[in-house]
């Protein structure tokens, strides 16, 4: 055991001394996925914060779920026409939200990005459903799924990309940083 996990409460240990290598014994997260929950509690939401995360399972979701009194969340279903509900989940295209523009204050996504076929049109929408002067947290994997492009994925590639949005422009709070250097060590 080398710690607790921040987002589920269970025992964190070493499994091998890679990467990836610190998980989560419950909820399997790596230390990518804890520092998006450090990064979402240094934040300091209120818990009628509106919060849009697109995915529906998962510890980061379970973790958001318990936090938020407003969470909206959806997936998408190849054999669900948008807007309508699978097994309690609604049906989104993240290149193509059918939302409001500005309903949230904050959008997250973990292992998504690397899925959707035009990653600009899902960050604009994503964008364009935040309020404004407000974050997004999104996190994609390191290429382990068929069809990777190295080149015009390398900025979503392993690291979180956490921006603050205003209308006018879009600035990075973590320049020169990754977020995952910025989670501590978890001791015992």
């Amino acid at each position: 055991m080398i710690g607790i996990c921040n987002l589920c409460g269970s025992v964190v240990v070493q499994i091998h001394p890679g990467y990836f290598g610190t998980r989560c014994l419950n909820c399997r997260y790596t230390k990518i996925h804890r520092a998006v929950g450090l990064t979402i509690e240094s934040l300091n939401f209120s818990t009628s914060t509106s919060v849009y995360e697109l995915s529906s399972r998962g510890a980061l979701y379970k973790f958001l779920k318990g936090k938020f009194k407003n969470l909206y969340f959806s997936e998408y279903f190849d054999d669900v026409p948008l807007g309508l509900m699978k097994n309690s989940v609604v049906c989104q295209d993240v290149q193509n939200l059918l939302l409001n523009d500005e309903s949230f204050n904050l959008v997250t996504s973990t292992e998504v990005f690397e899925h959707v076929p035009d990653d600009s049109k899902g960050f604009s929408e994503i964008y364009r459903v935040l309020k404004k002067g407000l974050f997004g947290l999104c996190y994609a994997m390191d290429g382990g799924y068929k069809g990777w492009n190295p080149y015009r994925e390398r900025h979503l590639a392993i690291f979180v990309n956490c921006f603050y949005l205003e209308r006018t422009n879009q600035l990075s709070l973590l320049p020169d940083k990754d977020l995952v250097d910025l989670c501590p060590p978890i001791e015992p």
